[in-house]
């Protein structure tokens, strides 16, 4: 069978949340600037996001936990 179509349902509810996840990140990188650059702390902050979704999925309380 040959596939001709893929089909994807976004998620509007988490489109219109980003900007509250951005803001946070953004604030993190602003607080953590006198100990490390921006993107190393971006880097990190991903990296361990990965590793934790297995635990916590995706969503605020992943996000926050990772933070921290």
């Amino acid at each position: 069978m040959t596939i001709k179509l893929i089909c994807l349902d976004a998620d509007d509810t988490l489109w219109h949340n980003m900007r509250h996840f951005n803001a946070t990140e953004d604030a993190l990188l602003d607080m953590l600037h006198p100990f490390a650059e921006a993107d190393m702390t971006r880097e990190r902050l991903i990296a361990c996001e990965t590793r934790n979704l297995p635990l916590y999925g995706y969503g605020a309380k992943g996000f926050t936990l990772s933070m921290i």
